[in-house]
């Protein structure tokens, strides 16, 4: 689970950029880990959309078509990491 968590929070360059990728893995967003999600990227009826407090409670309990870094085409990445799981 804490693996799951982790990949989950990676971030493949800074918050607002596009990584240009089109494809995406199937997420089912369960109610006890919406706060991983947050600011993360789904494909709904062909289009992006940023998870954020305002929606993301339409998407509990369902999956999505979300973006993930290891699809990225950024000719240059970075990978960012949480703190919370680089210290255990």
């Amino acid at each position: 689970k804490k693996t799951n968590q982790a990949l989950n929070a990676v971030q493949a360059g800074p918050k607002g950029s596009d990584c240009k990728t089109t494809k995406t893995c199937d997420v089912y967003i369960y109610p006890e880990m919406v706060n991983d999600y947050m600011n993360r990227y789904i494909v709904e009826d062909g289009k992006l959309v940023e998870l954020t407090q305002d929606n993301i409670k339409k998407y509990i309990n369902t999956t999505v078509h979300m973006r993930s870094p290891i699809y990225c085409k950024m000719e240059e990445m970075l990978l960012y990491f949480p703190e919370v799981f680089l210290s255990s």
